[in-house]
């Protein structure tokens, strides 16, 4: 008898069991509701406010440092 892969799928299909469904999809929803709490408390602590001035207050130490040390750059 030649291997037939749709009737060696249909074969496996039969044996699976439901199961792991129950537990998988009620798990991604609370994951996503987690994300989506993490999010929202970001959002409402002024986690975003201003993304631009950690990337100038670097640059603005060094450039304090160098004044402080009479290093002109």
């Amino acid at each position: 008898m030649p291997y037939n892969p749709a009737h060696a799928l249909r074969v496996a299909a039969q044996g699976v069991d439901m199961e792991s469904l129950y537990v998988l999809v009620p798990l991604s929803v609370a994951l996503v509701f987690l994300i989506g709490g993490v999010f929202w408390w970001a959002l409402n602590n002024r986690q975003f406010d201003d993304l631009e001035q950690q990337g100038t207050s670097i640059l603005q130490e060094e450039e304090q440092d160098a004044s402080k040390n009479g290093r002109q750059e």
